[in-house]
């Protein structure tokens, strides 16, 4: 997975009010195991990132995620502030 990859594990965990810690502990993982991943400092696995994103309330988070997204960027181009 690329490093930038890992940087959506930590929005995910974020946006979902998990902490380092709560993670770890779901995880049955270190908290720094868990800093690491975020900074892709450490390869993760599929079944870890799975349950990483079922941690965090599963794929529906990811498309809640992806859908507020798309929203702002959609409220922005009305708004003409990106460029078109």
């Amino acid at each position: 997975m690329k490093r930038r990859a890992y940087k959506v594990l930590k929005v995910l965990r974020a946006w979902s009010n998990v902490s380092q810690q709560q993670m770890a502990l779901a995880l049955m993982a270190d908290q720094s195991t868990i800093s690491r991943v975020e900074r892709g400092e450490v390869e993760a696995d599929e079944g870890f990132i799975r349950r990483w994103i079922d941690t965090c309330g599963g794929m529906r988070s990811l498309k809640q995620i992806a859908d507020e997204v798309y929203s702002a960027i959609e409220s922005l181009n009305s708004n003409r502030l990106l460029p078109v």
